[in-house]
């Protein structure tokens, strides 16, 4: 409905539709799934028409009281949102992401949880500490408890649990040491509690991060 819209009022109605579905207990699943399909890379011509029809800057006012009030969403529901919202932000150009990524953030920080993280939403964590870092510093307090939380925690799927590794990794390499070495301490104390766990991809991944953060000056 979005991509064969002609008109600014037929795209908005189009937007509205399909937060409701985002947003809704029986179709969020699919919606979100359908978005990620639609937009994959090799699908040009529908990401090219989502920024001409300014879909972000339409999408945003509805989004917002959801970001604003997150107990009007179950959490499958919320990780959902997330992973619609995610991929759109990933499918545009990075001056809208840098733009109204402050609007956003919130949403994807809180899907930070062992119960509804999936692995796209930490890539797209990794994507704005890489390209919006000045978006993430705000949170970056919470960010790092949230992420160290999920690579030790054995109720975290194992994908995400070497991702939110990565994702302590891409803070080091990304971020000025004047917001990391207040954080240096304590993650190095959760990785090396995270060399310990059954998965190899995880000890892997955290016997890098944690060379990373070693190697930070303290």
């Amino acid at each position: 409905a979005v991509v064969s819209t002609q008109s600014t009022g037929d795209a908005e109605r189009a937007v509205k539709i399909f937060v409701e579905c985002l947003t809704d207990e029986r179709t969020h699943l699919h919606t979100a799934n359908l978005t990620a399909h639609v937009l994959e890379p090799i699908h040009q011509g529908i990401r090219t028409i989502l920024y001409k029809q300014r879909f972000l800057l339409t999408l945003i006012p509805l989004i917002t009281p959801y970001v604003r009030d997150r107990t009007q969403l179950s959490a499958e529901v919320s990780s959902s949102l997330v992973k619609g919202i995610g991929t759109i932000l990933l499918a545009l150009p990075e001056s809208l992401i840098s733009t109204h990524g402050d609007t956003l953030y919130p949403i994807i920080q809180h899907n930070l949880t062992p119960e509804t993280c999936d692995v796209a939403t930490l890539k797209l964590v990794q994507y704005l500490l890489t390209n919006t870092p000045g978006i993430v510093v705000l949170h970056l307090d919470t960010l790092v408890s949230r992420l160290c939380n999920l690579a030790s925690c054995q109720q975290t799927p194992v994908h995400c649990r070497a991702e939110a590794v990565r994702s302590l990794e891409t803070c080091a390499t990304q971020l000025h040491l004047t917001h990391t070495h207040v954080q240096r301490a304590v993650v190095l104390k959760k990785l090396h509690c995270v060399l310990g766990d059954r998965k190899r991809v995880v000890r892997q991944a955290a016997a890098e991060t944690l060379q990373t953060w070693t190697m930070l000056q303290s």
